[in-house]
């Protein structure tokens, strides 16, 4: 899978929508003079310390939530609203992979891998928010239930996946 593939997966749309937004293309840039001095291994490095910060965001909302959907108390807007930020983040870090497409072949080898493991890891997060969206959206009471508490773990997880994918490639 590439990362326009990715791209177009990671945008996950509203709530009480559909399950993704409509596909979106990373844009495309013409070469200019400054582009020829840009130090992209250094623009590399600072999108993939974005995105772990997002992805970091996302593991921790992901925990909240699960931990959340053990007390049936908690109210599926309050659910809702945490999962927008969700998507939020997931979005942000779609925006940056996109112009970590555009950049890949300025980057160096060990950056491209990183970026390829962390497009894939960013689609799984896109499908996991995808899904406890959908469920959430027909299941307003029943967020107990062990498959909505397995979609949010599954984030969780690869959240946590992509921190230490960008990590381990920072301290190489």
């Amino acid at each position: 899978m590439n990362l326009k593939t990715v791209c177009l997966m990671t945008g996950v749309l509203l709530l009480q929508g559909q399950a993704f937004a409509a596909p979106r293309a990373c844009p495309t840039e013409q070469a200019t003079p400054q582009s020829m001095t840009w130090n992209f291994p250094k623009e590399g490095s600072r999108l993939l310390k974005d995105i772990n910060r997002e992805a970091w965001d996302v593991r921790t909302e992901a925990a909240k939530l699960e931990v959340q959907a053990r007390n049936q108390l908690i109210d599926w807007q309050t659910h809702a609203s945490e999962l927008t930020e969700v998507r939020d983040d997931i979005n942000h870090m779609g925006e940056k992979l996109c112009r970590l497409e555009t950049i890949r072949g300025q980057l160096a080898p060990e950056q491209q891998t990183v970026v390829d493991e962390t497009a894939r890891m960013a689609k799984e997060m896109a499908t996991f928010t995808q899904d406890a969206i959908v469920f959430l959206n027909g299941h307003h009471d029943n967020l107990w239930n062990p498959s909505y508490r397995t979609y949010l773990n599954d984030l969780y997880k690869e959240a946590k996946s992509v921190n230490q994918t960008v990590s381990r490639s920072r301290e190489s």
